[in-house]
């Protein structure tokens, strides 16, 4: 990018070709991330089995023809990227451990960092952040180990669903509806791992992110008006993500 941040200067080949070790692109303090767009491959490539300990960190990563993140010929010991499982709260698995970095982009890159998290000792991480100023953009996460080594982007194909849908499929089944009126009617949940949902009903861990039906306030209680909302998305047939809805959704399909 030019120095006024916004006109196309790009390289012809990668904007960053790293075959070293323990490199840094970008960093967590303010300002140490750059803009890596436009460019005729990858933003960053991380090239070769000697590559290790390569760090790509809260950067601003869009618009290249070859992807936001490369690792090629076993660099950064091939990284495996985030699973995204569940967006609104994002939840997902990385390695053990893990920093996870959250996106949003237009494609499939990361152009605006969104949140960072650790993964726990199984691999599970999630993130409360608000996802309803990012409606229609894709949600993208790399991971970086403890010696350092960042993944590519990941799960940039996902689109944003609600928590209650549990197999993600754009509608609320009788099935997913009840499960949320159980958590009203226990007056409240919590996290429990292992269930359909992550959640169960009742007082308890509250480490995790809160399920997102509980969004006004989230006080970790389902109250009736977040409960006919999800009804409202249950009896319209489905739902999809939307800037102007009250908790990021319509009711109806995209």
């Amino acid at each position: 990018m030019g120095a006024d941040g916004v006109t196309p200067v790009p390289n012809g080949g990668q904007g960053v070709l790293i075959s070293g070790v323990n490199t840094l692109v970008g960093g967590v303090e303010p300002g140490a991330g750059n803009v890596i767009a436009y460019n005729g491959l990858a933003g960053v490539e991380v090239s070769g089995v000697e590559a290790l300990g390569n760090t790509i960190s809260r950067n601003s990563l869009f618009g290249n023809l070859g992807g936001g993140i490369v690792l090629s010929g076993g660099g950064n010991a091939g990284m495996a990227a985030p699973v995204l499982m569940m967006l609104g709260p994002v939840q997902g698995t990385a390695a053990p451990l893990a920093v996870v970095e959250l996106f949003a982009d237009d494609g499939n890159q990361g152009r605006l960092l969104l949140d960072a998290v650790t993964a726990n000792a199984s691999g599970i991480f999630s993130s409360a952040v608000d996802l309803t100023p990012y409606a229609g953009m894709t949600i993208t996460a790399t991971a970086t180990d403890a010696a350092g080594n960042t993944s590519m982007l990941g799960a940039g194909d996902l689109e944003a669903v609600l928590t209650a849908d549990q197999n993600q499929d754009g509608e609320i089944s009788l099935t997913e509806l009840l499960r949320v009126v159980q958590f009203f009617t226990s007056g409240g949940f919590h996290c429990e791992a292992g269930t359909e949902d992550g959640y169960a009903p009742g007082a308890g861990d509250q480490s995790c992110a809160p399920h997102d039906g509980d969004y006004s306030p989230r006080d970790w209680q389902i109250s009736l008006s977040e409960l006919l909302r999800l009804i409202q998305f249950f009896t319209s047939g489905g739902y999809h993500a939307c800037a102007e809805g009250e908790d990021g959704f319509c009711a109806g399909a995209g």
